[in-house]
């Protein structure tokens, strides 16, 4: 999953563990975050993420 955004969005993630991992597409960054074993988000680096 890949949550787009921009300095102005916020995303509250609960449970998140956001890993020292960046993925780069289309010319965005975005912070890779695990939740429990199986799961992976990205979320775009501009955004602003409350765990």
């Amino acid at each position: 999953m890949a949550i787009h955004g921009g300095d102005d969005d916020t995303v509250n993630i609960t449970g998140a563990v956001k890993t020292t991992a960046t993925v780069s597409e289309g010319g965005q960054t975005y912070d890779v975050y695990t939740i429990g074993d199986d799961h992976t988000v990205l979320i775009d680096d501009d955004v602003t993420v409350v765990i």
